[in-house]
């Protein structure tokens, strides 16, 4: 949480620093990855709207492994990934914690009145020490050790876990690593950091590490409303936000010293970063409640800003000093803001007037309250508002001096408690602020003497801070020996735990600001309670577990395979038998610094988003101008300037010509600030152009340039003309957005071709940009020239674009032609055995019909081999039961037959029947964004077969069909058909009704080998639910192939790179058969079929043959980007 409307505030006064990604490779480059999985878990679990929301606690994991990897995948990490789960959290912060419980039980309870027939999900059960988080537990450790045994991408990576029984906030493990790390001397300022998560902490706790190679990314929700799959229309929309911190401190010392730059040098900046820190704990926090009108509604944060700049142009000193304030310059910041404090309340009288009245209904403790109630209704100015507000909700006379002091001394002491928690380390596990309201700046400013010393103590075991949490409705996730104190009348700390309580709006507007009133916990009571009340003695092993406190883990790749033993339901989630997972418990960083050092070979200069390089000189603006900036308004902007001094003046063709000269078939990066790429196609000015796309046969001395005609001139003028606007407001959900730049008269724009993504080229290895259809015009001043390109994210780097070089053991899936006996192999997926000169040596794994190997021919069978298997009186009407037999009823006629003579479409893509024919109508298989195939086709369709002498055969399945089928009807056949010659006659004691339940046991048959087509798509929800629960019959067997290199599809180690083949094809269609060979959560070479396409947004849906090991359902989303097409 932390100060409200923060990231908001960035993002509107700083537009430039946040910028939407929505693709994989604008991400900027990523090595090391941190994962605050707190919020994942609450967005995979829960909808934050409707408590009414159901999800198993097998869903729910399902869920996290599958979004983890889809994170993972977007992010792309190169050396570290480290996984933070909340554990217990210090004293302060459970009173807020506390506080969220209770209300989001009493909301739960509001919504399981109003939805009948629902289980809400208890939310409160992602606390430290339920059940529920150590089956989130199990599932981190399983997910871990499961993609770095099967995973390419993975063995190159590090991972830490610290998990729910390892005390401290998710964010804060992370920021303390990384403190260690700087500490140590082990941090590489050449890293590229990413914390992935969406408190408005991260953002301060990461300013304190004065580090330009942090940036933070926060997740869209892509869940829809009713929780039950992705949202397919929402998945290319809005997905990440990307906060460049580098960029906000660069761009916020800017501002702040501007009018006193004289005396501040280079290497004062970390501490103005450290004194706006401090400032921004008093517009919001976790751990204490917010001062009385500093909030959104009187822009605090803009508020604190320009009382610091005034405090710094008159004092010229620094308010924090080794994570301590000075007191006097804190008086002196709190004497300038206590200005909105009357303006406020007369603005809002009305609002801060009935909060008061609110918490003197619910107070009995005083005997004047009836004196109170008439002070309140006479109540019109702020003075009378002051004493009413500490009498009423503090329980102090504002005349009561000690008293006053005492209160904002302690104040004073949380403030210097939550500075020393961001810029150390936990000052006290124990400490508490006892008031659930705070004092007004002008008595803080005039109270206020000094902070006291912290006394460390120690964190709370899990059940001890679930009884100090918890509402009695979430009792269940405690055991009954701990549950008893939540929930009995006679527990010793009954009182603690309310079936109502009072929420106070304190003047606020959303319910959620509320101030909830509960009880305030005393530490050494609950810890004597829990003792006498033997609660411990009763646990079970497993909730001693629970119970315990578990160190941080380090999980790397290991040569050596072993069995990693699956703490999970092993019918979902199997030993992992070939486990490369090794893992050492943590008493240090002492190993991952090591490790890390170890692995990291090569030397690297990074690129990071900054103001600076993109700008040659950075201009001040005027000091009157800038005034009116600082106004307190919701469209302040801050704006850069840039100096066109060093950039060229285009006077004639022939300057123009030797600038293009410069750029022909160049790169450069663009994007202010992040780096994005793009090809050099043009440059144009008011009067001039040139063409200076590459193109073959032709050389920079080749570009020629020209003078514009006057429609060129005129749309030219206005691209030019339209260019400061847009830099200056930047465009709305746009990826090459701007924003808040000046760039003056640039009389200079470049036609670019971006880079969307990097392809492997199919015919011989090598890696390639692919470039966007749409060209875009963009400022000569905003770029620079792109030495190197990448393969690893954004930050784009032209290095590592050599052919990989195919190695026994690469994963791969055959796109090639050949057949193995009637079998296609296409689509079907392999391991490499041995690379020659031109061929390669691979060993695929088929998945046939129960009871085909080798040649999968000698199992088949034809009809007369069907015929002998059958009884006598059976044998004359096989022939007629195979083709089409049917009964007049009287709306249709009932077809009664096997109907498997035809060997029609659908039948051979079920696997019951097959035709050897002379010749055969091919049929056409395109290469879409993924390869696809037409999967299968209803019956009407299958005269688009034409074959010359059918040959029907049948297999094992089918023959099982046709046996059963005359072992339970044949008594009933004979009776009522006679053969004469080769025609069949039924007889009119054939009854519609015999002939319905015949036909329905056919169907059900049929059905339970049927594949998915566009008509059983589209035809009911219940005919997909069965495919859902549906096993793909058949087994695996191994087939060797010898085959060329271009007809190998390798599982790329880089998850942004994918075949050239795979990437320039159409979209499939539904009903087409595909195999997966990049995705987030399906494995590579998994086979599906597609169930529904969106054109808009390039994605799909498919229906996996089997389901994912990580319990992803069969029913997914995919990009149609990563698909290939098989056999069918």
């Amino acid at each position: 949480m932390g100060v409200p409307s923060f990231f908001q505030y960035i993002k509107r006064k700083y537009p430039m620093v946040v910028e939407m990604v929505s693709t994989a490779s604008l991400m900027p480059e990523c090595d090391n990855l941190f994962i605050d999985v707190n919020a994942l878990i609450h967005d995979i679990s829960h909808n934050g709207n409707d408590a009414s929301v159901y999800a198993s606690y097998e869903v729910v994991a399902a869920r996290l492994m599958a979004e983890m990897d889809r994170v993972i995948m977007f992010i792309n990490p190169q050396k570290l990934i480290y996984i933070a789960v909340d554990g217990t959290v210090p004293r302060s912060k459970m009173n807020q914690q506390r506080e969220r419980r209770f209300v989001s039980a009493a909301d739960n309870g509001i919504q399981q009145e109003v939805v009948q027939n629902e289980v809400p999900f208890d939310s409160n059960c992602i606390s430290p020490g339920t059940e529920f988080m150590e089956a989130v537990n199990d599932i981190l450790k399983y997910y871990i050790a499961q993609r770095l045994s099967t995973d390419p991408a993975w063995k190159k990576l590090h991972v830490i876990y610290s998990s729910h029984r390892h005390p401290g906030e998710g964010e804060h493990k992370i920021i303390d690593f990384l403190r260690d790390m700087i500490k140590s001397g082990k941090y590489n300022d050449n890293d590229r950091n990413i914390l992935l998560g969406s408190d408005a902490d991260f953002i301060l706790l990461a300013q304190t590490l004065h580090k330009k190679n942090i940036d933070i990314v926060r997740k869209a929700d892509l869940w829809n409303s009713s929780m039950k799959k992705l949202d397919i229309k929402s998945l290319n929309n809005d997905n990440f936000y990307v906060l460049h911190v580098n960029v906000f401190n660069e761009l916020l010392i800017r501002d702040i010293t501007q009018d006193c730059n004289s005396w501040i040098t280079k290497d004062m900046t970390g501490r103005i970063i450290d004194d706006f820190v401090f400032l921004m704990i008093f517009c919001g926090n976790d751990f204490m409640p917010q001062i009385p009108f500093l909030n959104i509604t009187t822009n605090c944060i803009q508020l604190m800003i320009n009382a610091y700049i005034e405090l710094l142009q008159e004092k010229k000193r620094f308010i924090v000093s080794k994570s301590k304030p000075d007191v006097l310059l804190l008086r002196q910041i709190l004497n300038k803001v206590k200005v909105v404090e009357e303006t406020t309340f007369q603005q809002n009288k009305h609002d801060y007037l009935t909060s008061l009245q609110g918490v003197l209904e619910t107070e009995v403790r005083w005997p004047q309250q009836q004196t109170l109630r008439s002070q309140l209704a006479a109540c019109t100015t702020f003075t009378a508002y002051r004493r009413l507000y500490y009498r009423i909700k503090l329980g102090v006379d504002v005349d009561d001096e000690p008293a006053m002091r005492a209160l904002c001394d302690e104040y004073f002491q949380g403030l210097c408690w939550v500075l020393r928690y961001y810029n150390a380390t936990v000052p006290s596990w124990s400490w508490v602020y006892r008031h659930h309201y705070a004092a007004f700046a002008s008595d803080i400013a005039t109270f206020v003497q000094c902070c006291e010393a912290f006394e460390l103590s120690h964190p709370f075991t899990p059940f001890q801070h679930l009884v100090c949490c918890l509402p009695p409705k979430s009792a269940g996730f405690l055991p009954p020996s701990y549950a008893r104190l939540l929930t009995s009348a006679d527990s010793p700390l009954h009182d603690y735990y309310p079936e109502q309580f009072a929420r106070d709006l304190n003047g606020k507007r959303r319910d959620y600001e509320a101030v909830v009133i509960l009880p305030f916990i005393d530490e050494e009571r609950v810890l004597r309670v829990i003792e006498t009340q033997h609660c411990d003695e009763g646990l079970t092993e497993k909730e001693k577990v629970r119970n315990s406190f578990e160190k941080e883990l380090f999980m790397t790749y290991a040569e050596s395979p072993r069995v990693f033993a699956s703490p999970l339901d092993r019918q979902y989630y199997p030993d992992i038998i070939d486990s490369h997972c090794t893992v050492l418990e943590l008493d240090g960083y002492a190993p991952v610094f090591a490790a890390l050092e170890a692995a990291d070979h090569h030397d690297k200069t990074a690129v990071f988003s900054s103001i600076y390089p993109f700008c040659v000189g950075i201009q001040h603006p005027h000091p009157q101008q800038e005034k009116r900036k600082f106004q307190l308004t919701d469209s302040v902007m801050s704006v850069v300037e840039v100096d066109f001094s060093a950039y060229p003046f285009i006077s004639n063709l022939q300057s123009l010509q030797a600038l293009a000269r410069q750029y022909y078939g160049q790169f450069v990066q663009f994007g202010y600030p992040q780096c994005k790429i793009a090809q050099v196609t043009g440059l144009y000015t008011y009067e001039f152009g040139c063409e200076c796309a590459p193109e073959p046969g032709k050389d920079e001395e080749s570009i020629h340039t020209y003078m514009l005609h006057k429609d060129e001139k005129d749309r030219m003028k206005e691209v030019l003309n339209g260019m400061k606007k847009l830099a200056m407001q930047g465009v709305p959900e746009n990826s090459y957005e701007v924003g808040s730049l000046d760039i003056g008269d640039n009389n200079i724009v470049m036609r670019l071709r971006p880079v969307y993504h990097f392809a492997r080229r199919q015919s011989d290895g090598m890696v390639m940009p692919l470039f966007s259809h749409q060209f875009i015009y963009y400022p000569f001043c905003l770029t620079r020239p792109a030495k190197k390109l990448s393969i690893t994210g954004g930050g784009l780097s032209v290095s590592a674009m050599g052919a990989y070089t195919m190695k026994a053991g690469d994963e791969v899936v055959y796109v090639g032609e050949k057949k193995l006996g009637s079998l296609g192999l296409r689509g079907y997926r392999g391991v490499v055995k041995e690379v020659k000169e031109k061929t390669v040596e691979v060993e695929l794994e088929l998945r046939v019909e129960e009871g085909v190997e080798g040649e999968a021919s000698r199992a088949w069978v034809k009809e007369e081999d069907v015929k002998r298997q059958l009884k006598k009186e059976h044998q004359p009407l096989l022939h007629a039961c195979l083709n089409y037999l049917f009964v007049k009823g009287e709306k249709e006629n009932v077809i009664f037959s096997l109907n498997l003579a035809f060997s029609s479409k659908h039948l051979v893509r079920e696997g019951l029947t097959r035709q050897q024919t002379a010749h055969k109508a091919k049929r056409e298989v395109t290469l879409p964004a993924r390869y696809y195939a037409r999967l299968a086709v209803n019956a009407e369709e299958s005269q688009e077969v034409k074959t010359e002498a059918p040959n029907v055969e049948y297999s094992p399945a089918a023959v099982e069909i046709i046996k059963e089928y005359f072992r339970r009807f044949g008594a009933v056949l004979t009776k009522n058909i006679t053969m004469k010659g080769m025609k069949p006659v039924i007889e009119k004691s054939m009854t519609e009704e015999k002939a319905r339940e015949i036909r329905a046991w056919v169907q059900a048959q049929v059905e339970a080998h049927a594949f998915v087509t566009q008509d059983t798509i589209s035809a009911t929800q219940s005919f997909r639910h069965k495919l859902q629960n549906r096993a793909v019959s058949g087994m695996t067997v191994k087939a060797e192939l010898e085959c060329e290199k271009k007809e190998l599809l390798i599982r790329e180690p880089q998850y942004n790179v994918v075949s050239d083949a795979v990437l320039l094809q159409p979209m499939p269609s539904v009903g087409d058969a595909v195999v997966i060979v990049q995705h987030a959560t399906i494995p590579f070479g998994a086979r599906a079929v597609v169930t529904s396409v969106s054109l808009d947004s390039m994605w799909m849906e498919v229906l996996l043959d089997q389901p994912c090991l990580a319990g992803v359902s069969r029913e997914s989303v995919v990009d149609a980007s990563y698909c290939v097409g098989r056999e069918v």
